[in-house]
């Protein structure tokens, strides 16, 4: 029974990784490169915006990984970049997302409001509601996006489950540059 119940929540998990892969299909590119696997979070922001996360799985056909990690650590790109911007090219060598997964964090890889990845908001269109979807400045992303999307990993890494699937401690770091 429990090989069956095993099978179909692993099927459930791999048909929701395809689905994300699409939607999210620059970033899939982006991480592929480095036969990385990742799954989306999406943020609810006080004023209405619809930010996504991106949290590193590990290599890819090692998911789920159960691992203690040092810490979560939030890794945000410049102003009005995505979270795509950390994955140039194998070429360049190892992107610092991986290695702070090789080297034991939880990593999660933000999205400013208005890039790519976090286009969308509760009520306006950033098209058709351009004026008042694009009336904001540098200190929403500070008050509003980044609260958010600490508030969700913490939540996330802090939920009560009987095997969770990180281990780590409570602190959180965050790194970013513009």
């Amino acid at each position: 029974m429990k090989s069956l119940v095993a099978t179909i929540l692993a099927s459930a998990v791999s048909a929701a990784c395809e689905h994300d892969h699409e939607k999210y299909h620059s970033f899939s590119h982006s991480l592929a490169q480095f036969e990385f696997d990742w799954e989306p979070y999406t943020v609810t922001t006080e004023d209405g915006y619809l930010l996504t996360m991106f949290r590193l799985q590990g290599p890819i056909g090692n998911v789920p990984v159960y691992r203690e990690a040092k810490r979560s650590v939030l890794v945000m790109p410049g102003i009005g970049m995505s979270a795509d911007s950390w994955f140039n090219s194998p070429l360049y060598g190892e992107p610092m997302p991986i290695a702070l997964y090789q080297a034991g964090y939880d990593v999660w890889l933000g999205n400013n409001r208005g890039t790519h990845h976090s286009l969308k908001h509760m009520e306006l269109d950033h098209v058709h509601d351009a004026e008042e979807y694009w009336n904001f400045s540098f200190a929403e992303m500070g008050e509003r996006d980044l609260p958010a999307m600490m508030k969700t990993i913490k939540y996330t890494a802090q939920q009560d489950v009987d095997n969770p699937r990180i281990l780590h401690s409570d602190k959180l770091l965050y790194i970013g540059y513009d």
